[in-house]
């Protein structure tokens, strides 16, 4: 069963959808999908709606969100920055917690929505399980990539520049998605290897990749995550990078990679 609910967030609100249990029984475990931003969330939907769907069918229900100025949320690109998307995630979590009646609940972030997972800093009170998958690490690196797509679809488009978002001139184009100045500071700031918010009791990194090696940056962050005493576990499961992917795919290793972590036991409708 999915139910969607517009809630109250900042002067905003946000869209959540909710996937109880499949047969109706009060779940077993409870967690949030963070979508990442811009091109990558667009992507990322389905796949996310498809992992949502199987975790419900094994007895661990799922809150998905838009947060304020994306998706179908209202609000506008302009003021999107951390302080918002984690504003937003932390009444998504709230809202978890009371449809599924659990005290804890699980986080699972892809790209920038790892970043924020990991930045959320519940240790010890809501969250018990934090699943980075692909997590950014370093916003430079995400801005380095912003700004070369946004060339090449200048260029593709014949546009001068190619970069700055039309009559935006302070922000960048990311495949027709406005990243605003705000959003491109907190960027710049931001890098997990040096980060020291509060880790959950429990961390997944997950590598999603053709190779069955992990790549040197997650490598090296589940190295600090685990300088700093956090429990990690770290996957690499062999997908396509979903999140980059120009057509509809279905990442069946992912999603079951997933499900498994998470209730221990394999999805049957894969």
């Amino acid at each position: 069963m999915e139910s969607y609910q517009f809630i109250p967030s900042g002067s905003e609100e946000i869209l959540t959808a909710y996937h109880a249990a499949v047969d109706g029984s009060p779940p077993v475990r409870c967690a949030v999908l963070v979508a990442p931003l811009h091109e990558e969330k667009k992507a990322a939907h389905r796949p996310l709606v498809d992992l949502a769907r199987a975790l419900a069918n094994r007895g661990c229900a799922c809150l998905r969100f838009d947060p304020r100025g994306t998706g179908d949320s209202p609000g506008v690109a302009d003021d999107l920055c951390f302080s918002t998307l984690r504003q937003d995630l932390t009444v998504a979590i709230d809202q978890a917690r009371t449809l599924s009646g659990l005290e804890k609940v699980s986080l699972l972030g892809v790209r920038l929505g790892a970043d924020l997972v990991a930045l959320e800093g519940l240790a010890g009170t809501e969250v018990d399980h934090t699943l980075l998958c692909v997590p950014l690490i370093s916003g430079e690196r995400y801005l380095r990539e912003v700004r070369i797509r946004g060339r090449i679809r200048g260029a593709m488009t014949t546009a001068e520049g190619g970069e700055e978002a039309s009559g935006r001139s302070a922000g960048l184009d990311y495949g027709g998605h406005y990243v605003s100045p705000e959003l491109i500071a907190d960027l710049e700031a931001h890098d997990l290897m040096v980060d020291e918010s509060p880790l959950a009791a429990r961390v997944t990194c997950i590598d999603i990749r053709g190779r069955d090696s992990m790549t040197a940056p997650l490598s090296a962050l589940v190295a600090r995550l685990q300088s700093r005493g956090a429990s990690v576990d770290a996957r690499v499961v062999l997908d396509e990078p979903f999140w980059n992917a120009l057509g509809p795919i279905v990442p069946r290793a992912f999603i079951q990679a997933v499900v498994e972590i998470l209730t221990g036991r394999e999805d049957e409708a894969r």
